[in-house]
């Protein structure tokens, strides 16, 4: 069957729209967040500036920044950042942990991880956990003792574990935009080590 010129120019201009229609509808379809997995991604944007006296650990996507002594190292992990207060030089024979012992090596790491909702699990359980602590449900249990801490005018859950009666390891959280903050020491050795995390926590800094 013969097509006439008139039908051929109306099935062109037909395909070009439905084309059009296509790529419109691509283009303008709101980006989903493909990389949430079960609700939750990691922070990965971080970057360590040197600043004086201080290395400055920020995330633009987190509003998060944390200042660590500039003598410190500190190591883009990508889902997360380690800082020491020196390099670790394994020894054959020891254990890191007997190094960092020896050396009374302080660390810690910064975590973030981003929620797709507000009641995801991990938010409602940290909530209602600093609900726990705040009205005094939950204080001293066993070798840990959980207290409320102000940083930056921001509540935060900080939990102490100890080893005959001396802080072993500390860990902080708190919740702001849709995400969970974690700043945690590494192994505590000493006291100084315990007031050296006590003072970089304090330098936190998160925007909402």
């Amino acid at each position: 069957m013969k097509i006439s010129k008139r039908n051929k120019v109306i099935l062109i201009l037909g395909s070009f729209f439905i084309l059009f229609t296509v790529l419109v509808a691509f283009f303008l379809k709101p980006k989903q967040e493909v990389s949430f997995i079960d609700g939750e991604r990691d922070i990965t944007d971080y970057e360590i500036i040197e600043q004086g006296s201080q290395k400055l650990i920020k995330s633009k996507e987190a509003k998060f920044s944390l200042s660590v002594p500039a003598e410190w190292i500190v190591k883009d992990y990508d889902d997360r950042i380690d800082f020491s207060s020196s390099e670790i030089q394994l020894k054959q024979g020891k254990e890191l942990l007997e190094i960092m012992e020896e050396k009374n090596i302080c660390s810690g790491k910064v975590e973030i991880k981003r929620y797709s909702k507000a009641d995801h699990k991990d938010i409602t359980s940290l909530s209602a956990l600093i609900k726990e602590v705040e009205t005094g449900e939950r204080g001293q249990d066993r070798d840990y003792a959980y207290s409320l801490i102000n940083i930056d005018n921001k509540t935060f859950l900080k939990i102490e574990f100890t080893k005959d009666d001396q802080v072993v390891y500390i860990s902080t959280k708190t919740i702001a935009n849709n995400s969970i903050y974690n700043i945690d020491s590494g192994l505590i050795f000493s006291e100084d080590c315990e007031q050296a995390l006590n003072n970089i926590l304090q330098t936190a800094k998160i925007d909402l």
